[in-house]
């Protein structure tokens, strides 16, 4: 073989290996890249999947109860409550409704046991017990500046409902409001505006129409006695003296109140048996048009939506007639009221921060909104927006030019509240029903009733 040939064979095979060795080389290179790739991706979702563990680990739970409310708000609550969570990640808020007739046993209970959630969404009148028992906390003590934002939203006697001494405890979203007589239009063309010319125009009443006159609420209920309330307040009548340390139901203010009820019921004016007649049959009665008038609060509109046998009357709504020349021994209140869907931070809250992050939202006017009328129908709201919804109008009409003329809430007073109150309306229950059927005179029935109420109050008071 000769020399050129041989070194091109040579040249030749060093060509191939240096091709192989170079192919080989790009091979190499490909996998390594490929399992880089492969593992990135892998270390990528491992690190997502950490991230968002974390997220959630690190999301707080807040547990709010709420007692009572109608389908309209439970409804529109679920609603907010939904969209809070779904745009906090970080806070996430379990709302549960529970029953409103066993309230006060279940958060007392619950307290005892150190079961609380973090808020409860319920009625002011029970913030004196629950602040003497430590089961709530003074939002105002929590974050003052918070709080101090939120005053200006609200109708200055409607937020005054949840002080107490001089502490902000709840945030209201509307308020019952009593008492209102309710009349039907087609036979009451001017309403009454003293007793007087309430008992006239019932005498006129039943004189021409087979109709009752005039429907009162005298069972041994709460809310009978609230409406009962509303008027002996008006008449300057008053549960407590000035210290807070004497009962004095028994004063001429609500003995007058009560003497009403009698000459009422004695005149043939009312219903045959008021006893047994509570604020809801009340109202019924009047939808029924089985009656004229009616004693009711201010949530009758929440009644009316719910009444299968309503005839639709045209009814007119004003405050309940009051006393010519009050007879108490206190100054005389317009209406008296309560909010009894009210957020409340309890003393158990294991997590204050996040649970005041969501009552900043109960109390701004994306959560209060519903309660101008719509969705939420048959409630006196909270809010100055609410009360300039054209919503409100449609529900309240009669109620919205009182409150545009300034009268519907001037002296106005938050409904009695304090320790003891809860046991001290059932013995008022009772004697409302005693004077009513004839069984005690008004005077001897609301002596005993402060006799009773005085021992109850000293007993919790010490």
């Amino acid at each position: 073989m000769s020399s050129n040939r041989l070194m091109k064979l040579i040249s030749l095979s060093g060509a191939s290996l240096a091709e192989v060795q170079k192919q080989k080389k790009f091979e190499f290179r490909s996998i390594f890249r490929s399992l880089i790739n492969r593992e990135s991706k892998f270390f990528l979702i491992a690190l997502l999947i950490f991230m968002v563990s974390v997220n959630l680990a690190s999301a707080v739970e807040i547990k709010v109860w709420r007692f009572g409310g109608i389908l309209a708000e439970h409804s529109w609550e679920k609603k907010k409550i939904t969209e809070w969570n779904n745009q906090n990640p970080d806070v996430k808020v379990v709302w549960s409704n529970q029953d409103w007739a066993t309230k006060r046993e279940k958060v007392i209970s619950s307290f005892k046991a150190r079961q609380l959630p973090d808020i409860l969404v319920m009625d002011g009148p029970s913030i004196p017990d629950f602040v003497r028992l430590g089961v709530i906390q003074a939002l105002d003590d929590v974050d003052s500046n918070m709080v101090g934002s939120w005053k200006n939203r609200f109708v200055p006697e409607i937020w005054n409902t949840t002080i107490y001494k001089g502490k902000f405890y709840a945030i209201p979203t509307y308020v019952d409001v009593t008492t209102f007589l309710t009349y039907n239009k087609a036979f009451v063309k001017t309403p009454p505006t003293t007793w007087q010319e309430l008992k006239n125009v019932a005498k006129n009443l039943k004189g021409k129409s087979n109709k009752i006159p005039v429907v009162i609420a005298a069972t041994k209920g709460t809310n009978d006695v609230n409406l009962w309330e509303g008027i002996a307040y008006a008449n300057g009548c008053r549960w407590l003296n000035e210290k807070g340390d004497k009962v004095v139901i028994n004063d001429r203010g609500c003995v007058d109140a009560l003497q009403l009820y009698k000459d009422l019921v004695t005149g043939g004016l009312t219903e045959d048996n008021p006893q047994e007649i509570d604020y809801y049959k009340a109202i019924v009665l009047l939808l029924e048009e089985s009656a004229i008038m009616s004693q009711s609060m201010s949530w009758l509109k929440a009644i009316d939506s719910e009444v299968e046998g309503s005839k639709n009357p045209d009814y007119g709504l004003t405050v309940f007639p009051k006393n010519a020349n009050p007879t108490g021994s206190y100054p005389s209140a317009n209406v008296i009221m309560a909010p009894t869907s009210a957020g409340m931070l309890t003393s158990q809250s294991k997590n204050v921060k996040a649970a005041m992050k969501f009552l900043n939202y109960f109390a701004s006017q994306e959560f209060q909104a519903g309660w101008d009328g719509d969705p939420i129908p048959g409630r006196v709201p909270a809010t100055l927006t609410n009360w300039a919804s054209p919503d409100i109008v449609k529900v309240y009409p009669d109620l919205v030019k009182l409150y545009n003329k300034g009268t519907l809430f001037k002296g106005a007073l938050p409904m009695p509240a304090f320790p003891g109150l809860v046991q001290m309306e059932s013995y008022m229950g009772e004697a409302l029903q005693s004077v009513v059927m004839g069984q005690q005179d008004v005077q001897s029935a609301l002596d005993r009733v402060a006799a009773k109420s005085q021992r109850v109050l000293n007993k919790v008071s010490n």
